[in-house]
């Protein structure tokens, strides 16, 4: 396998471990041999530490105050990667980093989120190194990855994501809020909101047709259970045939039917 953009030093700073973001200082030392990192290698190396992040961190908000992740302290720089760190380091060794094109990159070979404290380091060292930018999301949810494995692993996470760690408010492409549900559900569906992101609904409904409906099955369970409702109208607008999930939908359309009553929802 081609070893992906950047991988070397992505490389260096995984055989350090997590000590090289104990300082800044530190970080800079393994830094020093390489040119100014590309926003394919700040990927990499992105990828590495959530990928080496696995059961490291909790994924709960804890410490998360009113300045959110781009503030809170993420990581120790000894048992785990230090988030302000490597935002600090990457983005002095090259200031013209344009971390949009970072998150672009981040498709590559060996990329992963295997859970939420991966996801919750991840997003911590974007909100940092982007000013408190919310992660853009066509490079998500654009299009297919080529290493659908890690997207499907950032989806599950994503998806399931507090708003504080991960958002989807900003998506491009939104159904509106549905109001009028009974016991006061939220119009909304998850607090999170990926379930009125129709590009996140495409890019589930291609996954699962190019043959990954189990693993899309399990993402869907969740909204399935919280608020089938919003998940059913997202469903139904999505433009990619489900395909294989065909029974997920008809699934939220049986447990919309029984929370609403039917209406407008029995037609979908």
């Amino acid at each position: 396998m081609a070893e992906p953009p950047g991988g070397r030093l992505a490389a260096a700073l995984e055989a350090a471990g997590c000590g090289a973001s104990a300082s800044e200082a530190a970080l800079a030392k393994v830094l020093q041999p390489f040119p100014s990192p590309s926003e394919a290698a700040v990927a990499g190396v992105l990828g590495m530490v959530a990928r080496t992040s696995e059961g490291r961190l909790s994924g709960d908000m804890a410490g998360v105050g009113p300045g959110g992740l781009a503030t809170a302290p993420v990581g120790d720089g000894s048992s785990s990667w230090n988030a302000a760190v490597l935002a600090a380091g990457l983005t002095a060794a090259n200031p013209r980093l344009d971390w949009q094109q970072v998150a672009a990159a981040l498709d590559q070979p060996g990329f992963a989120v295997p859970d939420a404290g991966a996801l919750k380091l991840l997003m911590a060292v974007w909100a940092r190194a982007s000013a408190g930018t919310p992660f853009p999301l066509p490079a998500l949810v654009g299009g297919l990855w080529g290493n659908t494995a890690g997207q499907l692993s950032f989806l599950r996470q994503a998806a399931a994501a507090p708003p504080e760690l991960f958002t989807w408010v900003h998506a491009p492409r939104r159904q509106e809020p549905l109001e009028g549900l009974h016991a006061g559900k939220s119009p909304v569906g998850t607090p999170n909101q990926a379930w009125l992101c129709l590009d996140l609904a495409d890019t589930l409904a291609r996954l699962s047709d190019s043959g990954h409906a189990p693993a899309v099955r399990s993402i869907l369970e969740l909204p399935l259970k919280q608020c089938p409702e919003v998940l059913l109208l997202c469903m139904a607008a999505a433009q990619a045939s489900w395909g294989p999930l065909q029974q997920v939908r008809t699934a939220a359309r049986g447990a919309a039917e029984g929370c609403s009553g039917g209406g407008g929802l029995c037609r979908l």
